[in-house]
């Protein structure tokens, strides 16, 4: 039997009691599309209307990005991207320390 283990967040206490799992995602591809097509975090920034703190704070997964904002990215005067890669750019999960995408053999 062949078992994979993804860890795609952590919990985080809600006031109701209840839990939100936090998401933790890879923004290294939406970097790389920024600076191809705008040549600088600070010029998207600024097209999204949001401040260098801020865009900063969503590319650290502090805060999170908007529909708004995806959708305003995907435009063809800002980075272009197509509809179906959109996931590639905003919902890419990372892997970290205490995720793993390894299989393990029983």
């Amino acid at each position: 039997m062949e078992w994979c283990i993804i860890k795609l967040g952590w919990e985080i206490p809600n006031k109701r009691g209840g839990v939100k799992v936090k998401r933790n995602y890879d923004y290294s591809k939406l970097k790389g599309r920024v600076i191809e097509k705008l040549g600088s975090l600070k010029k998207y920034a600024e097209m999204l209307s949001l401040s260098d703190t801020a865009l900063s704070n969503k590319l650290k997964n502090k805060t999170a990005f908007s529909q708004d904002e995806i959708l305003k990215s995907m435009d063809k005067d800002v980075l272009d991207i197509p509809e179906t890669e959109v996931s590639l750019y905003f919902f890419t999960q990372k892997v970290g320390e205490n995720q793993t995408n390894e299989i393990e053999e029983d």
